[in-house]
């Protein structure tokens, strides 16, 4: 299923907020994300779990990845996120969009984006969010205390994630992407000192056992640890959640037919999974200069590398059955190449009709088509272009037409 939203406008963000001023970024965000999980296919839980641990601290603003200095301590360092992994990614990312479009793109988009694809090449849901984001300036290590404990139960999950805005389904919703990764020992041994009534015999022996390596000794949530599927749910049912905050989803009457219904019904469970994370997404955002910035990692070195004009996009080759597609796609975007050159002509009003009137609803059509995976677009003659890809190589195409006129 693809999550279809607009959102211009809202909070200063838009699905298109990088169109013109950085054409490549989703491509870039794809492709560093793609090469890091085909060598590591753990990295996917990494990268959702940090986007999580970003977005529930002062909103999503990356101040996750903010290093400590000598006078503050920063979030990064706080006991729940010293296992946060992943951060490598981000800097790659970051390094080569600063190449390509200096101070333009920034850090919490790139790990919002991050994550998003994450979950794709995973199995999972196919969304869209929106960026604009800019990167907040505190992060401080006390705030951490506002993240949720693997030893809560559901009331006091609900209610934390009540003070977010989210409702019990929802909540149930994001905790599915335990799907992914694993736990360590630390977080569940407290289920192992005594009898616990939730937790399935046979399974607290699987549990004692990984225990038996020590307090870093890990447990994947389900039997399928890398693929993002309903498995998780599965394993609540059968009292085989591995932490408290797990299990008690399937023991809470305000949440055990959610989850049942998760189990039994895997569309489900994705359709409510991506409309949550474009809901967190958007937690306490900064979008204008007063409240972030562009930050550049302390590692990127920026140039003024700029596409010369001469600059030709490296050849496609498509099979016949795409050149329809081809075309009415093309034709899609040169309204979206007018209604770009109207708002740099400062013709807002035109624009805005334009925008307003029913000829702008290809934009739809357009984040659906750009949010297929490669296995469901079988019309390409090469598995490693989707539409996504094509995407940009039509929003790079109206930076050159911009640039006759």
């Amino acid at each position: 299923m693809v999550m279809m939203m607009r959102f211009r406008g809202t909070n200063g963000l838009s699905m298109n907020y990088y169109l013109v001023s950085c054409p490549f970024v989703e491509a870039v965000v794809k492709n560093v994300v793609n090469r890091a999980l085909e060598d590591d296919p753990t990295l996917a839980a990494a990268l959702l779990r940090m986007h999580f641990h970003d977005c529930f601290i002062q909103g999503c603003d990356g101040s996750v990845l903010i290093d400590s200095t000598k006078d503050n301590t920063a979030e990064k360092d706080s006991p729940a996120n010293l296992s946060l992994r992943g951060y490598e990614i981000i800097d790659d990312i970051k390094e080569e969009l600063e190449r390509q479009c200096p101070g333009v793109v920034s850090c919490a988009d790139i790990l919002a984006m991050a994550a998003r694809d994450a979950v794709f090449f995973a199995g999972g849901p196919v969304y869209e969010i929106p960026k604009g984001r800019k990167d907040g300036r505190r992060s401080k290590i006390e705030d951490t205390i506002n993240l949720p404990s693997p030893t809560f139960n559901a009331s006091e999950l609900i209610r934390m994630f009540g003070q977010h805005g989210f409702s019990a389904q929802e909540m149930v919703a994001l905790s599915g992407a335990h799907t992914l990764g694993v736990a360590r020992c630390s977080s569940f041994k407290n289920r192992l000192s005594q009898a616990d009534p939730t937790l399935d015999a046979e399974f607290a022996k699987t549990l004692s056992k990984t225990c038996g390596g020590g307090d870093s000794s890990e447990q994947p949530f389900d039997a399928t640890r890398n693929d993002f599927d309903n498995l998780y749910y599965n394993a609540l049912v059968r009292k085989s959640g591995v932490l408290t905050s797990d299990q008690t989803l399937y023991g809470s009457p305000r949440t055990k037919n959610i989850v049942n219904g998760y189990a039994l019904n895997q569309a489900m469970f994705f359709f409510d999974f991506q409309q949550a994370m474009v809901k967190m997404s958007l937690l306490d955002v900064k979008d204008d200069d007063s409240e972030g910035e562009i930050k550049d990692m302390a590692k990127v070195t920026l140039s003024l590398f700029l596409m010369p004009k001469s600059s030709t996009v490296p050849p496609l080759i498509f099979s016949r059955k795409s050149e329809k597609i081809m075309e009415k796609m093309h034709r899609a975007f040169e309204k979206v190449k007018l209604v770009v050159r109207m708002e740099r002509e400062e013709d807002e009003q035109q624009a805005a009709a334009l925008e307003e009137s029913n000829s702008f609803a290809f934009m739809d059509e357009f984040n659906r088509n750009c949010t297929l995976s490669t296995k469901q677009v079988s019309v390409f003659s090469s598995p490693t272009i989707d539409f996504r890809q094509i995407m940009v190589f039509f929003r790079l195409s109206s930076v050159w037409w911009l640039r006759k006129y």
